[in-house]
């Protein structure tokens, strides 16, 4: 029997499988359709998961609900408890360090670091000097910053008429998403069990 270490491995390498995209077979337009897609998709469910947590917040008793679907349990969601009085924290030492400098009798709540000027941050500085220095190594805090690779972007002229689009057309949406061939001639759609929910329906609820 397999561990209960190795069953989490597998559950882990089934849900990576599962979230993998792979679009090899599709065309440059195609790509770049479902790409758009994607992206317009990805944000309306960012909102919809955004307002389910801001209602269950206030629904919810602190622990953990399982999320159901046609009988089979889905994910775990877990309320946290919260709580607790509010402090001030200090989110940039820097910053403050430098406040506190300038204050009258803060002396001795200010540390004196060696701190390099900004010519020796400037790369024109830091390639000579890497390069005197040889043998592989490098100064302490220095890296190497690769360039930056090429990337492809989705820019929308109107993100709302866009999802309007898609609303449209939720069977072109799934069948977009899923990488799945375009269909030759439109199949009648299976007629749901009486005792499952409609999944179609949930997804129109959400606005795709």
């Amino acid at each position: 029997m397999a561990s209960d270490g190795t069953s989490k491995r597998k559950e882990t390498d089934m849900a990576k499988d599962m979230l993998t995209f792979d679009a090899g077979d599709l065309s440059d337009d195609q790509l770049m359709t479902v790409m758009a897609v994607a992206n317009i998709a990805k944000a309306r469910m960012d909102a919809v998961e955004k307002g389910c947590k801001a209602v269950l917040v206030g629904r919810m008793e602190t622990g953990h609900r399982p999320a159901m679907l046609d009988g089979e349990e889905l994910a775990d969601i877990q309320r946290t408890a919260g709580g607790g009085d509010g402090e001030w924290v200090v989110k940039d030492a820097a910053a403050y360090g430098a406040w506190l400098d300038r204050q009258e009798g803060m002396e001795d709540f200010v540390r004196r670091v060696p701190m390099p000027t900004a010519d020796a941050m400037d790369p024109g500085f830091l390639g000579p000097l890497v390069e005197k220095i040889g043998g592989g190594d490098v100064p302490d805090g220095v890296q190497w910053k690769a360039p930056a690779a090429p990337q492809v972007r989705v820019t929308f002229k109107d993100k709302g008429r866009a999802l309007e689009a898609l609303e449209r057309r939720p069977a072109t949406v799934e069948r977009l998403l899923g990488a799945t061939a375009e269909p030759t001639s439109p199949a009648p759609a299976p007629e749901a069990p009486k005792d499952e929910s409609d999944v179609d329906g949930l997804f129109e609820g959400l606005g795709l």
